[in-house]
């Protein structure tokens, strides 16, 4: 079983006096956007191409997104940098669903969306599944998808995707 890891991940670094604050002209693609938004921003960050991309995505696994929605991309993680992410989202026995945080709880202008299954207690945001479903958000503010997993077509990475799925060494 790996060892519990606790990350905190702030932006910034501690070596810049204005760290963890950012100017507003810094650029971080949000959680409802698409694949059109997020392979253009690794690619110029950090030179990424499309595997490379998709493949960091995975360390989601890692981690949990804070209140108000306050899961986990994986519950109980035992096998610590896996392919259990790419396993559940690609897998079709799972009833992908859209779920939404209300405003009142979130404190946000609007609904927030999100992904969930029964099958399992983890979730994905609509940027995690616009890598393997071509995922048509209507509203970058709030995620929400006008197809549902099973309409929506498969998207240009879905078979990096899957190959992380299969070989856990890919």
């Amino acid at each position: 079983m790996t060892p519990e890891i606790n990350i905190r991940f702030k932006f910034g670094r501690r070596d810049c006096p204005s760290s963890p604050r950012h100017s507003e002209d810094t650029f971080i693609p949000s959680p409802f956007a698409t694949s059109e938004v997020l392979m253009p921003w690794f690619k110029e960050q950090f030179g990424f191409k499309p595997n490379n991309v998709v493949a960091v995505m995975g360390l989601h696994t890692l981690g949990k997104v804070s209140p108000p929605i306050n899961r986990a991309w994986e519950e109980d993680n035992r096998d610590g940098l896996g392919n259990f992410y790419f396993k559940k989202i690609a897998d079709p026995n799972h009833c992908w669903v859209q779920e939404y945080v209300d405003p009142q709880l979130s404190g946000m202008e609007n609904k927030m969306f999100f992904w969930r299954t029964g099958e399992f207690k983890g979730f994905a945001l609509p940027i995690d599944m616009t890598l393997f479903k071509e995922i048509i958000v209507d509203s970058p503010e709030t995620g929400e998808s006008s197809c549902t997993y099973y309409d929506c077509g498969r998207a240009s990475t879905a078979g990096m995707f899957l190959r992380y799925a299969k070989d856990n060494a890919a």
